[in-house]
């Protein structure tokens, strides 16, 4: 085996010094938000819908998102999909949502503002009887990073279902925490004006 020479041993070390920072600042400084990222997310949501039956409403939701090119700076773009199911005594319900989303932000000292816009279809079936609709969705809210990994992002916005005769303010937080560089987590608490309320906890895969 080959004995490295003086400078060798030097430029190994010097190397060595020089990427240990540069790899722990590099971890260290992961985004825990999610503007500006391309992921694709689930997650699940529970309501209690107060609003009568049924009681309780179950979401499972997809999201697959991209940071838009340059030309498009600080804009993504996403695909939504959820499916809400609900059942009590003599009812069962279901409703499908897809929907094209762009969100414009503005990075600031750790806070993003941000506006969304969202625009699809929705399907409903309630006891064997079929609807269908357009939908919108417009929004407001703020990122904020408190600390490297993670985030907290209140939120309103105002959505309409036409044909469903939907119209709805919600607001809420959403909590994200980043575990390394390819998967985060997060935690959404949301009301709306009729006073239902969700828990929603989701995964999601980075790129």
């Amino acid at each position: 085996m080959k004995t490295p020479s003086p400078l060798q041993l030097v430029l190994i070390a010097a190397g060595t010094l020089g990427a240990g920072p540069l790899l722990a600042q590099s971890a260290q400084d992961l985004s825990g938000g999610y503007l500006g990222e391309t992921y694709t997310g689930v997650d699940l949501g529970y309501t209690h819908h107060v609003q009568g039956p049924p009681d309780v409403l179950h979401r499972y939701g997809f999201i697959s998102s991209r940071a838009m090119p340059e030309e498009f700076r600080d804009v993504d773009g996403a695909f939504k999909y959820n499916y809400t199911r609900g059942s009590a005594p003599g009812l069962d319900f279901s409703q499908h949502d897809v929907a094209m989303a762009l969100t414009g932000y503005r990075r600031l000292d750790r806070v993003t503002p941000y506006l969304e816009g969202d625009a699809g279809w929705s399907w409903a079936k309630t006891d064997g009887t079929h609807r269908n609709s357009f939908l919108y969705l417009v929004g407001a809210g703020a990122e904020i990073a408190p600390v490297p990994r993670a985030s907290i992002t209140p939120f309103f916005n105002y959505g309409e279902t036409a044909r469903f005769h939907s119209r709805v303010w919600h607001y809420g937080a959403k909590a994200g925490y980043r575990f390394e560089r390819s998967w985060s987590a997060s935690f959404t608490l949301q009301f709306d004006d009729p006073h239902n309320v969700e828990f929603a906890a989701g995964v999601q895969r980075r790129f």
